[in-house]
């Protein structure tokens, strides 16, 4: 089989080719992929972006950058309709952009640890997200828009700027793991209430936190971490939850 290696202005590619079948392989950080691939790990590469040719692999449902210093997620994200699964944990991301609602199969989006302080609208086009990782970011308001990701399963804004949970958290009745900690929150809203499937509630290191009244609702809970949010008292709403579970697991230390 003969091969021929081209370099575009865009991409590099290298084709393998006989009598019969052609073969386009995509190079990309010293290596070899085939176009169809579904799968690529990037992560602790040392890369300060992207490289171009991973939007030529179109087929591609599970993308690892994690571990990087990427600053920038670009515009030809938008071709890369079939993936499932980012992760760009821990990297140098300061902006979303907004073609991000062109990735409407995303399952799973990790962008934690990362320089981010605005979620654009768009986001609301990714309702088949059932995992979503904002941790560690600068973020000080979660958009209303959040109400459309109603699949949502798992999600996290920890260590953030947040002071508020907005009322539009009542949508997101399919959460099972909702991470606030490490934020400015003093209030628990009454609409925390509709988040029956709930099982791991984790709100420590925020403010003296009151509203507890409507946590007697959550019966699905498992695990409610309050700690160093200056409570001596374990809420009295918390016997509610015991007649449905057989065990809740409580931190409330200093």
């Amino acid at each position: 089989m003969a091969k021929l290696k081209i370099d575009n202005l865009i991409y590099r590619i290298v084709i393998y080719y006989d009598n019969i079948n052609i073969k386009k392989m995509v190079i990309i950080c010293g290596k070899e992929y085939d176009e169809s691939v579904t799968d690529l790990d990037l992560s602790s590469e040392k890369l300060i972006k992207i490289p171009l040719e991973v939007f030529t692999l179109t087929n591609l449902q599970e993308l690892y950058l994690h571990n990087n210093d990427i600053s920038v997620i670009p515009n030809e994200i938008k071709y890369l309709t079939n993936l499932k699964k980012l992760d760009l944990h821990y990297n140098h991301i300061s902006e979303i952009p907004e073609d991000i609602k062109y990735l409407t199969s995303l399952q799973e989006l990790f962008l934690g640890h990362n320089k981010i302080s605005v979620i654009p609208k768009e986001i609301k086009y990714l309702t088949n997200l059932e995992v979503l990782y904002f941790n560690n970011n600068k973020i000080s308001d979660i958009p209303e828009e959040i109400k459309y990701l109603t699949n949502l399963q798992e999600l996290s804004f920890s260590n953030n700027k947040i002071l508020v949970i907005l009322e539009e958290i009542k949508y997101l009745t399919n959460l099972k793991q909702l991470y606030l900690g490490g934020n400015k929150i003093s209030v628990i809203p009454k609409e925390i209430k509709y988040l029956t499937n709930l099982q791991k509630l984790y709100l420590h290191n925020n403010k003296k936190i009151v509203g507890f009244e409507e946590i007697q609702y959550l019966t699905n809970l498992q695990i409610l971490d309050l700690g160093g949010n200056k409570i001596s008292v374990i809420p009295k709403e918390i016997k509610y939850l015991t007649t449905y579970k057989n065990y809740i697991y409580i931190i409330i230390k200093k």
